[in-house]
């Protein structure tokens, strides 16, 4: 078997994101990491939390790494990782009290942040938690860096992805009973943004 993946970001930005997500998230909270990747910050997180129960996901390309560090981990809280295609919404993903996303909304192309945040609205429960991790902007750009992985998205990823105005990602969520609630300064120019279920 080919050695695991590693994302070195995930190695820099693990620490601090459970930090964050551990001072929000409760005893017997069941997550839904939307684009796990490799799987790190599942593995990290779920050792680290052994009584939150965590289902990771990715697309079917990227299911081969993911499962291979959840498979080595054989963590209890860990669940099996599911395959979800944005474009194939699965039915029935539903009655998490969370759901967590890393780096993952600047890569999908704008239309597409629609159905993602329609889709997260259904399977999160009232009352429940949605936590958005990565680079926001915030009235423009935050840092030059930020402006340099904007422009190389457009080019290299897709010409409808890139990074969002808070104040825009906020809106659309509000349309699907999303209520923003903090934002949370994370290192290197990052944030985490939570948001309520109404209802």
């Amino acid at each position: 078997m080919p050695d695991k993946p590693v994302n070195p970001a995930c190695l820099r930005n693990q620490g601090p994101i459970e930090a964050a997500l551990s001072s929000r998230l409760p005893a017997g909270t069941k997550v839904l990491e939307l684009g796990s990747g490799t799987g790190q910050h599942a593995v990290f997180i779920a050792a680290r939390r052994p009584d939150l129960v965590w289902q990771a996901s990715e697309q079917a390309d990227h299911m081969m790494g993911l499962q291979q560090w959840i498979t080595e981990a054989s963590l209890p809280n860990l669940l099996p990782p599911k395959v979800i295609d944005l474009r194939h919404w699965p039915e029935g993903l539903t009655g998490f009290d969370a759901v967590y996303t890393s780096n993952l909304v600047h890569y999908v192309p704008a239309p597409l942040v629609a159905v993602l945040i329609a889709g997260i609205a259904a399977a999160v429960v009232p009352g429940g938690q949605v936590l958005f991790y990565g680079p926001f902007n915030e009235n423009g750009f935050t840092s030059a860096g930020n402006a340099q992985l904007d422009a190389w998205l457009k080019d290299s990823v897709d010409t409808e992805a890139g990074l969002w105005e808070r104040a825009a990602l906020a809106s659309l969520a509000a349309n699907h009973d999303l209520a923003f609630e903090e934002a949370i300064t994370m290192p290197n120019n990052n944030v985490m943004l939570v948001f309520k279920k109404r209802r």
